[in-house]
């Protein structure tokens, strides 16, 4: 007597986005599922430079679930299905963007007689940079700066010309 067994490649029969934007802090669940025979292992890996590692494994499917999500979770997930040892894995990937509010350093310079204000803000997506005196009006673009994406810069040309005060820098992007 013999006995035929018939295998079958790892299918998903789950879909999820190509990509997923979460709020920093939030809850990221993400259900990875295939059939084949044998049922086949499911793993879910965070791909690294070359490295991979693995964040949770199951048997016919996996949910990647991560907690209170921070910026440091950004990277490309993959779910990864096998039923045989000596076959590759069939694979699906997701990008994960981790949105979270701008965080701003300030500084401060005089120069020959020029204060110089320094405002730079990280966040993602990139925050929106703007000045404002202290009555709460905005700072004219003519007198603003900006030297890169992330930084703006305030020149007041000397301390006789009237617009000593307080400043102040404002951050803003989708999040906050």
């Amino acid at each position: 007597m013999y006995n035929l067994f018939i295998t079958s490649r790892p299918q998903f029969t789950s879909q999820f986005q190509a990509n997923n934007i979460v709020v920093e802090g939030a809850d990221l669940h993400i259900n990875c599922s295939a059939i084949g025979n044998p049922t086949p292992n499911i793993t879910w890996v965070l791909l690294k430079n070359q490295a991979k590692e693995i964040k949770s494994q199951g048997v016919g499917f996996a949910d990647l679930v991560i907690q209170n999500i921070t910026r440091h979770q950004n990277g490309t997930y993959q779910c990864q299905a096998t039923n045989n040892p000596n076959d590759y894995p069939v694979k699906t990937k997701t990008q994960v963007t981790v949105w979270y509010i701008p965080n701003i350093t300030f500084l401060n310079w005089t120069v020959d007689e020029k204060t110089i204000l320094f405002c730079q803000a990280s966040g993602h997506p990139r925050p929106l940079i703007k000045w404002y005196y202290a009555d709460g009006t905005q700072v004219e673009s003519g007198a603003t700066e900006i030297t890169s994406g992330s930084r703006m810069v305030l020149k007041i040309p000397d301390s006789n010309s009237g617009l000593y005060g307080m400043y102040k820098c404002n951050a803003t992007n989708e999040v906050g």
